[in-house]
């Protein structure tokens, strides 16, 4: 089954090796194009190698397995009132293998509440510094909004693309590329001022509800703005007919609040 637009528990299955032909071809195709889901994918086979590498013959305390023999003695005497007979029933031989395996599983639990990619407002700061380090190349470099419109439309997306010219408020395109966020189809562009300073944009075809919840948002001209903080950078959300767009920066937060609302356009 899936989760929104990821295959969580179909991840392990294919780990596992439990999937047939068209269902594993099917999780495989998502895995090529979602990079969240890659990213879990690799945790788990990270989880798995790490449980292999501590697999240990080493025999458990005594007192561990006395204490769980006791509980279940009495557990089957409170429930049916007959002899403590049940610790005669358990050999070591099943007993320790049993609580090794629930101590794996219990690791297991605990690694993989990590899996899932950090919430998006992180992912979003996490994506402008990858930009602003220069770890992520921009597909193409262009200062015309409008021939960067093109170019996305090109890709066929399956939403229009908005690229404004923010040349008044000392911002030049620098370029952008097509990048898929929260598992959605999505784009990315950059601006930038003589100062250095940094705006990345996102669109991308989410749903709002996808929005974390923030005690931040500003009503202007019929919008709605989610305004977070990740240390230096403001992160804004808004939502425009079926796209969420994304606007990051790390100059003062009302600075990026103010270019988020003057960004804000109605569909057409």
């Amino acid at each position: 089954m899936t989760t929104g637009a990821h295959y969580d528990e179909l991840l392990q299955d294919l780990l596992d090796g439990r999937l047939d032909g068209a269902r594993r071809a099917e999780v495989e195709t998502h895995l090529a194009t979602c990079p969240d889901c890659r990213a879990v994918w690799q945790r788990l086979e990270l989880a798995r190698a790490a449980a292999r590498s501590t697999r240990s013959e080493r025999e458990l305390p005594a007192d561990l397995e006395r204490d769980v023999l006791a509980a279940l003695d009495r557990e089957d005497h409170a429930r049916a009132g007959i002899p403590q007979v049940r610790a005669r029933t358990f050999t070591r031989r099943w007993l320790v293998p049993a609580l090794a395996a629930g101590a794996v599983l219990a690791a297991a639990v605990l690694v993989t509440r990590s899996l899932r990619p950090p919430a998006l407002p992180a992912q979003a700061a996490r994506d402008y510094d990858a930009i602003a380090r220069g770890t992520v190349a921009l597909e193409v470099s262009v200062a015309d909004a409008a021939e960067l419109e093109r170019f996305f439309a090109a890709r066929d997306l399956g939403f229009p693309v908005r690229v404004l010219d923010l040349g008044m408020m000392g911002f030049t395109l620098e370029g952008g590329r097509v990048e898929p966020f929260d598992g959605r189809p999505g784009v990315l562009y950059v601006y930038r001022n003589a100062a250095g300073q940094r705006l990345v944009c996102r669109m991308y075809a989410g749903r709002p509800e996808r929005i974390p919840p923030t005690p931040d948002v500003r009503e202007h001209d019929g919008f709605r703005f989610h305004v977070f903080r990740e240390g230096e950078r403001t992160i804004v959300f808004w939502q425009e007919g079926p796209v969420i767009c994304v606007l990051v920066g790390a100059m003062p937060s009302e600075e990026v609040v103010a270019l988020a609302f003057a960004k804000a356009m109605k569909p057409a």
